[in-house]
């Protein structure tokens, strides 16, 4: 790169030194001899100011070679952020005979024009060279090598073709920097997911961490558990979200979970619920187990630093369960419970509706006084018997992603078409992990199809 500064230089000097020999005097205009002379040297001035601008990039990428492909662009930065990027499929081609392609290529969106390309992204590659860095006409004389590298390219996390995006709907969020938290083991990583059949029934489960949590360095605070029995016809959904403002919410949430899964199993041996006292007495045991469960551990230092304006509350989470049939088909039954603002969706052909919704009337989220949680009200839940129609989708999920279904929204138009099936694995966790505005606390959803998708998976 140095060399061909050095060539681009010399060469504007040879082009300048006999104009200014041939000077005229007194202020008089330059013959046209002169005049084409200059504006051909000037033509050259780009080429340098080009050749200084990718030595720059090549110095803060690693100091990756002349003939390393530029790094390619992802869909957010060539397209629209309200759409919503389509799946399609992937061509490869050999590394030696071509770099990596721009994103947009490769997911089949529309790529921008040359002149916002170039100036949001340099290296952008296009019909083989890279924009606003292709060599000009007589840039370099008949026969002159051109020094080739011998370093491999330089591959990215973002330039692998088959990355997936998150879902992207509506105003995009702004940037944000994700901080670990102090502790990080398997059971409270940012991102969980799995599904598989169970019966007639395809199941899906995914949480992830909130972009709010990932600015401020702690864990998820969400949790998931389904739970299943060889003797029994059912299966058992359950979701939790632990309160930000309340201490050890993580553990409050992931306590709820097992102790309700494994309490609803249980009363199940003597049959489905028969009303709302069976469920009150699960609900009230699930209380004392997260209480006895968070007053073994050391106060939540974490917790006191992030709300030094005030005090935060004794250990609070919501919680919902689900119960269903594992053949849908032959027993359509349906029952659920639900304590704080995690809500029962389900979805039929495309339109969102609520089975379930423990919500006061005008509460906002989980750290409203108005919203009921456990342990401390057990008594404040919401319960219901129903059956599953047929081609519906059962949605169980926290308010991290519930909020965002609203009436005819870029997020619920997408989803609505899109789980109409049940996606892959990575694709159901691409569309929890959605980007959207305001939308930054934790996400878990369980989704439940009657159908057995997973029959044939390759």
């Amino acid at each position: 790169m140095a060399h061909r500064v050095v060539t681009g230089v010399l060469r504007v000097l040879r082009a300048l030194a006999p104009l200014l020999a041939a000077a005229p005097q007194d202020g008089a205009v330059p013959p046209v001899r002169s005049r084409r002379r200059l504006r051909g040297a000037f033509r050259r001035l780009p080429l340098i100011g080009a050749g200084w601008r990718r030595a720059r990039r090549q110095a803060r990428d690693g100091g990756t070679g002349p003939g390393t492909s530029p790094a390619p662009v992802s869909s957010s930065d060539v397209s629209g952020t309200d759409g919503v990027p389509a799946d399609a499929d992937r061509t490869k081609e050999p590394a030696a005979d071509r770099g990596p392609a721009p994103r947009a290529a490769i997911d089949s969106e529309p790529a921008a024009d040359s002149t916002s390309a170039s100036a949001g992204h340099p290296g952008v590659q296009k019909d083989g060279l890279a924009q606003g860095d292709g060599p000009a006409q007589g840039d370099s004389p008949p026969g002159e090598a051109r020094p080739e590298s011998v370093e491999p390219p330089h591959e990215t996390a973002d330039s692998h073709p088959a990355d997936p995006e998150p879902l992207r709907a509506g105003r995009p969020p702004r940037g944000v920097s994700v901080l670990l938290p102090p502790v990080v083991s398997h059971d409270r990583a940012a991102i969980a997911v799995d599904g598989g059949a169970v019966g007639g029934v395809t199941v899906r489960m995914a949480t992830v961490r909130g972009r709010g949590h990932m600015q401020s360095g702690e864990g998820r605070q969400d949790a998931f558990a389904f739970h299943t029995d060889d003797e029994l016809p059912w299966l058992v959904a359950v979701v939790a979200d632990g309160v930000s403002t309340a201490m050890h919410a993580a553990a409050a949430s992931s306590e709820a979970v097992a102790s309700a899964g494994r309490l609803v199993i249980d009363g199940l041996r003597n049959g489905p619920p028969d009303g709302p006292l069976w469920w009150q007495d699960v609900f009230e045991r699930t209380a004392e187990d997260i209480t006895r469960r968070t007053g073994s551990l050391p106060p939540d230092e974490a917790a006191g630093r992030r709300w030094r304006m005030f005090a935060p509350g004794p250990p609070a989470t919501t919680l919902a369960v689900l119960i269903a049939s594992r053949t849908p088909a032959e027993d359509p039954r349906l029952f659920g419970a639900v304590v704080g603002d995690s809500r029962v969706l389900r979805l039929r052909h495309g339109a969102w509706s609520a089975l379930l919704d423990a919500r006061p009337t005008g509460g906002r989220g989980a750290g409203d006084e108005r919203v009921q949680t456990l342990p401390q009200r057990p008594h404040a839940l919401r319960t219901v018997a129903t059956e599953w129609q047929p081609g519906e989708v059962l949605v169980l999920a926290t308010d991290g992603f519930a909020d965002a279904i609203g009436a005819r929204s870029p997020l619920t138009l997408a989803l609505g078409a899109r789980w109409q099936h049940p996606p892959s694995l990575l694709g159901f966790l691409r569309d929890v992990d959605f980007r959207k505005a305001t939308y930054n606390d934790d996400r878990t959803v369980v989704a439940l199809w009657p159908e057995n998708a997973d029959t044939a998976v390759p």
